[in-house]
């Protein structure tokens, strides 16, 4: 069985109907290369995946069982499978906007704006997978490519070598406690062996935002011991100032606007608390059934914060319409 410069068999290129072009990138068990289909011409990803040794099985059986069950736009499809005895190549859809790492590290940070974008593209794809029972366990920039170069290109989510498959969807306690994936993105309880769930790439998710805006990695240690404990303790420090490099009027103003809401419910809570001493201590030498003015007392509490939370929710909506109109008008 001869084999070509990329290291694909020449049996493959013949049998499998499609023509190697470029090699793209090479990890651990695998190596993928761009192809194209001999009869339409349309552009594919081929993944080649070693499956002699345990682990490179385990990683191949763990991406085949997401593969086979994902349709989304924002997680990586497959097209076909061929196997042989020690190899199985996936014929995926081919991505060539590059990597969101490579687009970090050209632009140093992502506006506000376009972080949010890309972000709303991976939670899209991440709540898709969840739904599915499937915890990715290594989401980091460099396993989130665009469709093509693009700026308005869609996001998508790919290896899944490290991906957990629950066995029933319905279940809601996942138990998972292998430690894998990226020392950087991993969640504390991975780090801790207690049980994990789907958190854990809501964890990593955290990072990523984290780099888009601030252009470093939150937590970035000389030594993977030390690189733990701060995971472990949440300990983390901005490179520079964040705030005032990279947050736009919008957001400050959102911000304050959650401030203040804070502080008025605080200040209902407080006030509401000290009238209602009051009127307690009047009512205490009037013979009045206290049951009945203790429900009275909340329930008008409760409507009065009710009807505060709703006035605060219209303004928070007009304010981000005026928000968006002045954003288009620019």
């Amino acid at each position: 069985m001869t084999k070509n410069s990329n290291g694909i068999s020449q049996v493959f290129i013949s049998c499998f109907r499609y023509d190697i072009k470029a090699l793209i990138g090479c990890g651990s068990f695998s190596r993928v290369v761009r192809a194209e289909h001999r009869r339409t011409r349309q552009p594919f990803a081929i993944k080649l995946l070693e499956v002699k040794g345990r682990e490179g099985h385990e990683a191949c059986q763990a991406e085949l069982r997401v593969l086979r069950r994902v349709n989304h736009s924002n997680v990586i499809s497959l097209a076909e499978v061929f196997e042989t005895q020690h190899r199985v190549y996936l014929v995926l859809e081919l991505a060539t906007g590059g990597e969101l790492l490579e687009r970090v590290v050209a632009r140093g940070t992502f506006r506000e704006r376009d972080a949010t974008k890309a972000l709303m593209m991976v939670s899209s794809g991440l709540r898709y997978l969840h739904t599915l029972g499937i915890i990715h366990r290594d989401l980091k920039p460099e396993n989130l490519l665009y469709y093509h170069p693009g700026q308005d290109s869609r996001l998508i989510i790919t290896d899944f070598g490290l991906a957990y498959v629950e066995k029933s969807c319905q279940a809601k306690d996942w138990a998972v406690r292998t430690l894998c994936g990226t020392p950087e993105y991993l969640a504390p309880e991975m780090l801790a062996r207690r049980p994990c769930s789907s958190a854990v790439d809501m964890w990593a998710l955290g990072v990523i935002t984290y780099i888009l805006l601030s252009g470093s990695l939150p937590f970035d240690q000389s030594s993977r011991p030390r690189l733990f404990r701060a995971i472990l303790r949440g300990s983390y420090s901005f490179h520079g100032d964040v705030t005032t490099s990279i947050t736009s009027h919008f957001s400050k103003d959102f911000l304050l606007f959650i401030c203040v809401c804070l502080f008025v419910c605080y200040l209902i809570v407080i006030i509401g608390c000290n009238i209602y001493k009051i009127i307690i201590r009047y009512l205490f030498f009037q013979n009045y059934n206290f049951l009945l003015v203790n429900i009275y007392v909340l329930f008008c509490f409760v409507l009065l914060l009710c009807c505060f939370v709703f006035v605060c929710f219209v303004f928070l909506f007009c304010f981000v319409l005026l928000e968006r109109k002045k954003v288009h008008s620019k």
